[in-house]
């Protein structure tokens, strides 16, 4: 027997080492095969090495190990390995997972290096894995060989035993692996020891690396989250082509289970329940579920919940939990599967779910929703507020680059809700409804209910909840709830409507006043009924002096509190004042005038709303309006309440919701737009004729104004835009006292006066200007068509003297335009 580090047994190791190098390179090259298997299912971008380690180098390691190892070419457990480095953290969790799995692992001599490094300490960082091959495993495919072999060699320990051919698997990082590619090799394989200067600067290194692996980490996680929700974002139909766009392409890539779970995650968002689980469903092994994408377990576990097979959702939601430990998602909606079948469980999966993750404010919330229904108290809100902090600051950075909505925005509504700010709640809770693409996303209050009248507001939310199921999800309970909820004994409320919103403080008579001319004008031209306040204060007092005024042509509704404050009692001169039950004016008279139209027949769609100034009642309804899908007009420079919604980001964008100058008859053109009077083929006539008269006058403007287009070619918003002004035409002919009719022979000549045509020219500008705002486009000084900005988006009085001569002239024309299609002016006395 050779002495350990003696020539004579270095030679018998190097010897017995060339033996089993064939079967180390083979094992190197499984090794390769089965990490390869990982990283497609788990790190597909991942960088995969191998190798058997070469002659020499064992020979070396011979000699610097020898007082340890009297076999080394038995004993070593590194003469093959294998490294795997993924990109981020979260890929790098996964593939463990996968070595624990398919390997038979020797843990004893296994390490986690980070382990190693003190909570000031910052260096190498890598997993360390020493494994053997498992025959029994699905992926295996070597032969006997590379499982081990029976030592015959006396001096080997354990000699007559089977040695399984071990391999080290290193799993690391891209920021693990630069380290250790770089410092690693310095200061640990060097051949001298590096000066405390340098050792610190490595460490320094390192500690940065750390830093950019956690970065990268939570980029990841955010960008995943929101690309996993961006369909709350899409309209219905554009959800709709965005999934059968990516149904093509896994046609073209079956087997891509990552393009799968983003299929089934928009057909989540749609609340395609049916779709979402036939396209996840055949990348999961039921016999083998651990072995199934993580992310697609989860999400197919929580689809086959919603689709009604809830024990095979909650077993998925199971292994989805086992497979990640700290996915507190997992956790929350396996404790979803548990709700009303045992709720105590459920309850405490919600409690360990926040635990592994302080910050997710699914879990919390649930959390409070199971005490509330298990104590029929508030008391749990006691310690709402410490236990939520964390949890709030998720929320809105989630909602600040737009991830997992709406969820997001109705969880920090609900955390509003229940801390005490309930005008804050209604606002978040109708930004959530307005971004909510599929009605079955919608919130709801049912779990609490059972405390409502313990927390202020929550009655406001639970009907505009109500009222969202019933018109965006054509919930027919929402319906009959709606219809139960509506006033009482009151006859259903006829179109068309316009609502006025804004402030009624008596001590800004003076401000409101200044609102009267453009309220005057905009309900001159209306026909139908008039919703607002209720009260004889402000813009609710205009109402009904000016209401009373039209007679017949407007109906005005009041709706005021069953307690009116003394100062504020109801107005006579409304046509109906209905009564909530509450105490002073709140949102639910403005909630309960949406119930009465909705139960009415009325679709919000239809509805416009003027909006001046106002409170925190005004800033409640312009949102409740816009959540619903009316048409908001806000009264730019009004104050108050209208002007922090039009510098409120958070609702510029919204869909309905328009700026409108502190103009009359852009205001009129808004609440009461011309309806077509004319015939199909008249109007379309007229309008082209209208278009081919513009070109000729702006003969000048740049060559690639699309509004210069042929009429053929014109795109279909400015078509519309020609008919709008077809359809002014008899409105701004009838505004001056005069009517049109068929002409039964030769057109009589009529022409305008003075007078006459700039008070129509007027109007005109009115009506482009409403136009052009409900279409999009915004004042700024510089004209940009394809920025859709103008600078004559201002009232009359603003506007240059060149563009109001276009207006007249178009006035002056009107008569030989009717004429033209056998319509003639008849000047009524």
């Amino acid at each position: 027997m050779y002495e350990p580090g003696s020539r004579e047994w270095l030679e018998s190791q190097v010897a017995e080492y060339t033996r089993l190098h064939t079967s180390f390179e083979r094992l190197g090259s499984e090794l390769e095969r089965i990490l390869g298997i990982a990283a497609k299912q788990h790190a597909p971008l991942s960088i995969i090495q191998t190798r058997a380690k070469k002659i020499p180098s064992f020979a070396e390691k011979c000699l610097r190990k020898a007082a340890r190892y009297t076999m080394p070419a038995h004993e070593l457990t590194d003469l093959c390995g294998g490294r795997l480095i993924a990109r981020t953290a979260s890929e790098l969790r996964a593939v463990s997972r996968f070595v624990e799995e398919h390997f038979e692992v020797d843990w004893e001599n296994s390490s986690d290096v980070s382990e190693r490094l003190g909570w000031a300490e910052f260096g190498y960082r890598s997993i360390h894995y020493i494994v053997s091959l498992q025959p029994e495993d699905d992926l295996a495919e070597a032969d006997g060989e590379l499982y081990g072999f029976v030592c015959e060699e006396p001096r080997c320990p354990g000699v007559g035993a089977f040695h399984p051919l071990k391999a080290e698997i290193q799993v690391r990082t891209l920021a693990e692996h630069a380290w250790a590619d770089f410092a690693h090799d310095i200061t640990y394989k060097g051949a001298f020891t590096l000066p405390d200067r340098w050792l610190r600067e490595v460490a320094l290194m390192a500690a940065d690396l750390e830093d950019v692996d956690r970065t990268v980490e939570r980029i990841e996680d955010g960008l995943r989250t929101y690309a996993a929700s961006y369909g709350a974002y899409l309209e219905p139909d554009a959800l709709e082509a965005e999934i059968a766009t990516l149904e093509t392409v896994l046609e073209y890539d079956p087997d891509n289970a990552r393009l799968a779970w983003r299929i089934g995650k928009l057909a989540m968002t749609a609340g395609d329940w049916d779709r979402a689980v036939r396209t996840m469903d055949p990348f999961v092994n039921a016999d083998k579920l651990e072995d199934t994408d993580q992310p697609l377990l989860r999400d197919l576990g929580v689809s086959l919940g919603k689709h009604g097979d809830i024990e095979r959702g909650r077993r998925y939601l199971e292994v989805a939990a086992e497979q990640d430990p700290t996915d507190s998602d997992a956790i929350a909606s396996l404790a979803g599967t548990w709700r009303g079948k045992d709720d105590a469980k459920a309850r405490d999966l919600y409690l360990h779910a926040f635990e592994v993750d302080p910050t997710d404010y699914y879990p919390l919330l649930n959390y409070v929703d199971c005490e509330i229904e298990r104590t029929g108290s508030i008391e749990v809100l006691d310690v709402l507020g410490p236990m939520a902090a964390a949890a709030i600051a998720r929320c809105r950075a989630h909602i600040d680059v737009g991830m997992n909505m709406p969820w997001s925005l109705s969880s920090l509504a609900k955390f509003n809700l229940l801390l005490g700010d309930p005008h804050g709640a209604l606002d978040w809770y109708a930004l959530a409804v307005r971004s909510t693409a599929a009605g079955s996303m919608l919130p709801s209050l049912d779990r609490t209910r059972v405390v409502a009248d313990q927390i202020e507001g929550h009655e406001w939310v639970d009907r505009l909840l109500v009222l969202a199921r019933a018109v965006l999800a054509a919930d027919e309970s929402a319906r009959t709830d709606v219809e139960a909820m509506a006033t009482p004994g009151v006859p259903p409320i006829g179109g068309p409507v316009l609502i006025v919103a804004g402030g009624t403080d008596p001590e800004r008579a003076v401000q409101i006043e200044g609102f009267r001319p453009i309220l005057a004008e905009a309900l001159a031209g209306f026909r139908g009924t008039v919703i607002s306040g209720g009260t004889g204060h402000g813009v609710c007092g205009l109402v009904a002096e000016l209401g009373a005024a039209a007679g017949d042509r407007i109906q005005t509704v009041g709706y005021v509190p069953a307690s009116l404050p003394e100062v504020s009692p109801a107005d006579p001169r409304y046509d109906d004042t209905r009564r909530t039950h509450g105490v002073g004016f709140s949102p639910l008279e403005p909630l309960q005038y949406w119930l009465d139209l909705v139960a009415s027949g009325i679709d919000p769609s239809e509805v416009v709303m003027l909006g001046f100034g106002g409170g925190d009642i005004a800033a409640a309804e312009y949102r409740i309006a816009l959540a619903l899908g009316a048409r908001v007009g806000i009264i730019a420079g009004s104050g108050r309440a209208a002007s922090r919604l039009l510098a409120d980001p958070r609702w510029t964008s919204a869909a309905g919701l328009v700026s409108l100058p502190a103009d009359p008859h852009t205001a009129r053109a808004f609440a009461a737009p011309a309806k077509a009077t004319l015939d199909e083929a008249g109007r379309d006539a007229l309008a082209r004729l209208l278009h081919r008269a513009y070109r000729e006058e702006i003969a000048t403007a740049p060559a690639e104004d699309p509004a210069l287009r042929p009429w053929e070619e014109l795109p279909e918003d400015l078509k519309q835009s020609n008919r709008s002004q077809v359809d002014a035409i008899v409105d701004k002919v009838t505004a001056v006292g005069h009517s049109v009719r068929a002409s039964d022979g030769a057109v009589a000549p009529f022409a305008f006066t003075d007078e006459e045509v700039e008070h129509l020219a007027e109007m005109e500008h009115g009506r482009w200007t409403a136009d052009r705002l409900s279409a999009g486009w915004r004042w700024g000084p510089d004209k940009d068509i394809d920025g859709k900005v103008s600078p004559y988006l201002v009232p009359w009085s603003q506007v240059p003297e060149r563009i109001r001569k276009y207006d007249r002239e178009f006035v002056e024309r009107i008569p030989r335009l009717l004429a033209s299609v056998g319509l003639e002016i008849v000047r009524d006395d």
